[in-house]
């Protein structure tokens, strides 16, 4: 199967002027100026893709200054066999709320509008997935584990509501005797969903792992032995286990708990460890190292994303240039344009790191959030 964004529709998104941008199937360049706008066309799509921002935004950021709303639309092309059409996307963001849709239709869970359009991307700021704060690591497996399986949002989503009702009775212990009772029903289900979301990261990082490590021993010709581990206070790696170890310990925390006024136990405490070599990355790894690991964690993901879906991502590379050497470029744009899929980069020169591959695309120009086809 084969598939891929052909329109994006804007309105009141960022900077962008209200518009409809029509890609090509194949390498979609987009350069300007800096402070332009072509990075808020990269996080339009990915809005788009996952209704979330990769920069980690505020939802009402989004929207143009002084306007109450915005909006993102697109269309997927899709071709399964000798069958093709089309697929029609919306989120729509008005304050802090948005409300998604399929072909029109309001749909009632994140399940449904999921995996229609998948992305990955690489930014300046995913360099700091190595060695940046431990949240930053749990979002990058919690975003492919959902891109794999998307019925995977239903227990994270659950999870995330449970956690914060729990944390508000916690707090609430200051006032008031606890309600016993009620957190340990809390922890029932923060025990089902948490295990959950932990069985699902691991089985991530067991198709991450071997993968990433020999792309990565290809990238910096086998100077350092890539190693990724799950860090977590749970040791089961059974779900049935993890469940009932996970619970196990949330109740043996909770005199603990009450005293700090939050939960300390579970996967929105865990971590992934990058190691070169034995040693950790988050302290160790140079700059060139820690863009070579994001490199070859990033293509790894595009790969199993193929094998798992059938079909190949949208791949976003944003500003890259500024980031890699040109030998990690060539590796990066290589890799992305054997697959066949659709790839859209930004720069700020039109040719960008893909002229020397002598590649046909599709160009197009963002000057004062106008995109225009070259």
């Amino acid at each position: 199967m084969q598939s891929y964004l052909s329109k994006l529709k804007l309105y009141n998104f960022r900077n962008l002027a209200n518009q409809e941008v029509v890609f090509e199937p194949g390498l979609n360049l987009i350069w300007g100026l800096n402070g332009q706008g072509k990075t808020n066309l990269i996080e339009a799509i990915g809005v788009l893709s996952h209704t979330k921002s990769f920069r980690d935004s505020i939802t009402s950021d989004l929207i143009r200054t002084g306007e109450k709303e915005a909006s993102v639309s697109g269309t997927v092309s899709v071709q399964d066999g000798p069958d093709s059409f089309e697929i029609d996307l919306c989120v729509a963001i008005e304050g802090k709320k948005k409300t998604v849709s399929v072909n029109g239709n309001k749909v009632s869970s994140l399940q449904e509008f999921l995996g229609n359009v998948v992305t990955v991307s690489f930014t300046p700021t995913d360099l700091s997935l190595i060695k940046g704060a431990p949240a930053e690591r749990r979002r990058f497996l919690d975003k492919h584990v959902i891109d794999l399986t998307p019925r995977e949002i239903g227990n994270l989503l659950s999870y995330q509501r449970t956690l914060a009702h729990k944390n508000s009775l916690l707090r609430a212990a200051d006032q008031a005797p606890p309600d016993a009772a009620a957190l340990e029903s809390l922890d029932t289900l923060l025990a089902r969903y948490g295990a959950a979301i932990i069985s699902a990261r691991l089985n991530l990082l067991r198709q991450l792992s071997e993968r990433a490590a020999l792309l990565y021993n290809k990238i910096s010709r086998g100077s350092e032995q890539l190693t990724l581990k799950y860090e977590s206070r749970i040791s089961a790696v059974d779900k049935t286990a993890i469940e009932s170890e996970l619970f196990a310990a949330l109740l043996a925390h909770r005199v603990k708990d009450l005293a700090r006024g939050s939960s300390s136990i579970g996967p929105h405490r865990d971590d992934l460890v990058v190691e070169l070599s034995g040693m950790d990355a988050r302290a160790f790894a140079s700059q060139g190292q820690t863009r070579s690991v994001v490199l070859a964690l990033k293509l790894t993901i595009i790969e199993l994303i193929h094998e798992r879906l059938g079909k190949w991502p949208v791949v976003l590379l944003d500003d890259v240039d500024s980031e890699l050497d040109r030998e990690r470029q060539r590796e990066l744009y290589s890799l992305s344009l054997e697959s066949g899929g659709q790839v859209l980069v930004t720069g700020t020169e039109q040719g960008s790191g893909f002229a020397a591959l002598n590649v046909s695309a599709a160009k197009f120009r963002v000057e004062k959030g106008v995109v225009s086809r070259e």
